[in-house]
């Protein structure tokens, strides 16, 4: 009975969010139907009013063909003449100059509006929020204060485009990584849907049958292969595999790392792999040829292009990826061994510069002085 209830909401899970989407679609033609087909002259021509989707079809030509006119001198002249208007009729010129100047700043293609997801301690200690980042601070406040602050939204749940404008410390703000179409799932569906990697679901996706994230932000190789290891170390996997670009910025730490804390075997970079019982065979690419090993489970490797053919996933498999069981476990504390100083770009280059081919004496002049060479 289980199983057939478990059945039964899987597949109300996987038919809801299309039967959504299709519901939504239809409210949109259909309103844009009433709207539009009123002044649309198809019965002179021949073609039946009542098709749906006429109206849609006819506000997307009318928008685009606004927007290609709003672009040229006659628009842009049209616009100041209504822009002067109506900024001078009482009333409507505050909500006018309101609702184009929000427009405006989300239209703008250099606003950072809502780029960034951030995390703010809010409404009191140790509670936090979620938030988007719009801007720097500026003006009279940031003068008061006398110090670098931020512009946040803090959205309300279930709806958010209502909330909240606050002035925020920059110290007091903790960046995140998610993105914010996942900030906002998160909000609408009040937690009920957590930001997972895009990664993690495109696994699920193309074939894996759970997924495990472990809930903490990376500091170095240390503390992602330690992580890596206190999980997988009671769970007894026959074969763990470590990606190559993925390797602590091509560091290839990770991988070996891993295979210590578990004392097992590990071969790197390895570009195929085929097991036999307990027994598996690798190749590596190597300088002059290509190095066969062979390695009895439990192992570690890292696995360089040519192991697995790229998939892409389809839409059964999407869909499926929904129900699939994505766990999420706290880190183990760890003592911080190393920490990043600094980072440093790398001197400018400077302009070239071109010498006359017949002028052989400043070019051995410029070797010389500048250049250093000879």
């Amino acid at each position: 009975m289980k199983k057939i209830q478990s059945y039964f909401i899987s597949g109300i899970l996987i038919v809801a969010p299309l039967a959504l989407s299709l519901y939504v679609a239809w409210v949109v033609v259909g309103l844009a139907d009433r709207i539009f087909r009123p002044f649309i002259p198809l019965d002179k021509f021949g073609i039946p009013s009542e098709i749906p989707g006429v109206g849609l079809i006819v506000a997307f030509l009318f928008f685009t063909i606004l927007g290609a006119i709003a672009g040229s001198f006659f628009g842009r002249l049209y616009h100041r003449i209504v822009d002067a208007t109506l900024s001078k009729i009482p009333g409507l010129n505050s909500i006018y100059n309101t609702v184009k100047q929000i427009i405006d700043t989300f239209a703008t293609t250099q606003s950072n509006a809502f780029k960034e997801v951030v995390l703010i301690e809010y409404p009191q200690k140790d509670i936090y929020a979620l938030a988007f980042l719009t801007s720097e601070t500026k003006g009279e406040i940031a003068i008061r204060k006398n110090k670098k602050m931020i512009n946040v939204f803090m959205p309300s749940t279930p709806n958010p485009t209502t909330g909240f404008l606050m002035f925020v410390p920059l110290s007091k703000c903790t960046k995140l990584s998610m993105s914010v179409d996942q900030a906002i799932k998160y909000i609408i569906s009040a937690g009920l849907v957590a930001p997972t990697a895009p990664t993690i679901r495109k696994a699920l996706a193309i074939g894996a049958n759970d997924a495990v994230r472990i809930d903490a932000e990376p500091t170095d190789a240390y503390f992602v292969a330690k992580q890596i290891a206190e999980y997988a170390k009671n769970e007894n996997y026959d074969i763990i595999l470590t990606g190559k670009e993925t390797i602590n910025y091509n560091g290839s730490q990770i991988g070996g790392m891993v295979a210590e804390f578990l004392n097992q075997p590990y071969v790197s970079l390895a570009t195929k792999l085929d097991l036999n019982g307990n027994t598996a065979t690798l190749e590596r690419d190597v300088q002059g040829g290509i190095e066969v090993v062979e390695v009895n489970t439990p192992f570690v490797v890292s696995a360089a292009k040519g192991m697995a053919e790229q998939r892409i996933p389809n839409m059964r498999g999407i869909m499926a990826a929904r129900t699939k069981p994505l766990k999420v476990i706290p880190p183990v504390n760890l003592e911080e061994l190393s920490s990043v100083v600094k980072f440093e770009l790398p001197a400018e280059k400077s302009g070239c510069k071109y010498v006359d081919p017949e002028n052989m004496d400043e070019l051995v002049k410029l070797l010389h002085n500048e250049a250093k060479v000879i």
